[in-house]
């Protein structure tokens, strides 16, 4: 029987034993493949005609590498799947990675539209999908607002609530709240500004009462949250990402314990923090940011260690040492592949122009010992590569 998309696992996030497959090489050929498509799939036929291109593609180059009529088809079932697809609406994101081969299938979806692709080879492309194997798209959500205090658990498509059950998650129940909201609304009306920016916070002025009691209050509240809240949360060393009222974040900060909580922040009142869907869109283009920060800046370590021999360039070099687990970081040119060949026992790299039998793509390979020794991997648009380097790699000291 022919497999469905009802019967096709779509996720949105991998896990360990994902990696280790999406890593390994296995037995016989695997497809790798890669479609941006419209939310409206129900709609557009723009999505099935470029997916039936890409099916095509791969399909040729089965036939190619001699793949008997029976291998095709198992490996061309779940682009089969996509195309039948009554159930498309399961389809979130922006795009899908499919990996197919003769021992599993796994498609994940994509917070951004892939180029589309299709390929086969021995080893699974991984390039456009580096931050969902390093989870670097993971992340934790706490929003506080005058309503409710609510976690989640977020990857770049999805968030998931996790339930706070016995904790008291209503502020307004504070005795002194209602006074602390007035006190931070006259501050925020007499700067003329909402705060926006870490440490942009609202000053509790005093009053009848005075502010510091309501502050306290709210500091209490805050801290029986946080204690709940480290209770739910794995030692993963995820980002915590906090989001709220602004006036409500720095109070939070200082009764926070949780280690992972990080700088960057979305502050806003009630109404500008959105929906969830609203929320997680911007907690996203947040989260991405960080990612292109970090990936500049272990750039920037390897322009540092060009004299201090920690850094080379080139596939006669990197895919040995990627194959020794001699690197802590990889830098592929995204959207690129070199055929060739490597000998483990010689540490040979043998470069071709196309393919030809036994020949492989060492980006993946690359990628695939990298991935296997604990080492980073990051891809670069080919023009933000070193200069002349179509793959390149920060090693040990």
């Amino acid at each position: 029987m022919s497999l469905t998309l009802s019967r096709l696992p779509l996720l949105t996030r991998l896990d360990a034993n994902d990696t280790a497959f999406l890593a390994s090489s296995g037995s016989g050929w695997r497809l790798s493949l890669y479609l941006p498509f419209d939310k409206n799939w129900r709609e557009s036929v723009e999505e099935k005609i470029q997916l039936r291109d890409l099916r095509r593609e791969a399909k040729r180059a089965l036939e190619a590498r001699g793949a008997s009529v029976p291998a095709q088809e198992n490996l061309l079932s779940p682009v089969d799947a996509l195309l039948s697809a009554p159930d498309a609406a399961r389809l979130a994101g922006d795009g899908l990675a499919l990996f197919v081969s003769g021992e599993r299938t796994l498609a994940l979806l994509l917070p951004k539209a892939p180029e589309p692709w299709a390929g086969i080879d021995t080893r699974f492309r991984l390039d456009g999908i580096l931050p969902q194997v390093f989870g670097r798209d993971r992340f934790h959500l706490l929003a506080l607002s005058q309503h409710a205090v609510q976690l989640w658990d977020c990857d770049g498509v999805a968030m998931r609530s996790i339930p706070l059950d016995g904790i008291d998650t209503d502020i307004r129940q504070t005795r002194h709240f209602e006074q602390a909201e007035r006190q931070a609304s006259v501050h925020t009306n007499s700067s003329g500004h909402h705060g926006h920016g870490r440490g942009d916070s609202a000053q509790f002025v005093s009053g009848p009462g005075d502010g510091k009691e309501a502050k306290k209050e709210i500091e209490v509240f805050f801290r029986q949250i946080d204690h709940g809240i480290r209770a739910r949360l794995p030692a993963d060393g995820r980002p915590l990402l906090l989001a709220g009222v602004s006036y409500l974040l720095p109070i939070y900060r200082r009764v926070n314990t949780c280690a992972d909580l990080i700088e960057e922040e979305l502050p806003g009142n009630a109404e500008s923090l959105g929906s969830p869907d609203d929320l997680h869109a911007r907690a996203n283009a947040l989260m991405a940011e960080r990612e292109r920060v970090d990936r500049n800046h272990a750039m920037g370590l390897f322009v540092e260690n060009l004299a201090r021999a920690r850094s080379s360039a080139g596939y006669s070099d990197v895919v040995p040492c990627a194959f020794q687990r001699r690197l802590t970081h990889l830098f592929l040119a995204s959207g690129r592949g070199q055929w060739g060949s490597f000998v483990p026992a010689t540490g040979a790299v043998r470069i071709y122009e196309d393919y030809v039998e036994g020949a492989e793509d060492l980006d993946n390979l690359a990628c695939a010992y990298a991935i296997q020794g604990h080492a980073k991997v990051y891809a670069f648009a080919p023009n933000e590569m070193p200069k002349g380097a179509e793959i390149a790699a920060l090693f040990r000291s």
